[in-house]
């Protein structure tokens, strides 16, 4: 039981922490957390597909936490 609920709150974590980047990165903060975008040398690519993965990382994060409560419903150890 303590097992599930340590991994819970990990799984929300990371959930709520792809969730937080997404937001900033739609913002057109954080851009560096994208592919090839490390140290800053590509901004116009970045900034131009910006909207797009963040919505994608945004929904990644929402469906992590989802996807974390319907095993957590149907798990019986946890009852």
């Amino acid at each position: 039981m303590t097992t599930n609920l340590i991994s819970g709150i990990a799984f929300c974590g990371v959930g709520l922490l792809i969730i937080l980047i997404g937001f900033k990165v739609t913002h057109g903060e954080w851009l560096h957390f994208l592919a090839g975008n490390i140290f800053g040398d590509n901004d116009k690519d970045a900034f131009k597909h910006r909207k797009g993965i963040g919505l994608f990382l945004i929904i990644t994060g929402i469906l992590i936490i989802i996807f974390y409560f319907l095993v957590f419903i149907k798990s019986p150890n946890m009852r």
